[in-house]
């Protein structure tokens, strides 16, 4: 079965964890809102908590 979007198992903090690329799942949605200010609405509508929720790949964001 093929996903809609990728889904990557990650060692975090060594724990495997599901994780998703905000960008792809904002790009999939076909959301019209800039990515960066969807996805600041969505970490706080949800309570998202860094490093407990999301963590954040500087070496892949533009400009980063």
């Amino acid at each position: 079965m093929s996903n809609l979007i990728n889904i990557e198992t990650k060692n975090i903090n060594g724990g495997l964890i599901q994780t998703v690329n905000a960008r792809d799942l904002h790009a999939f949605l076909e959301s019209k809102q800039e990515f960066a200010n969807w996805i600041k609405d969505r970490i706080q509508q949800y309570g998202f908590i860094e490093h407990q929720d999301f963590l954040i790949n500087l070496s892949k964001t533009p400009n980063g």
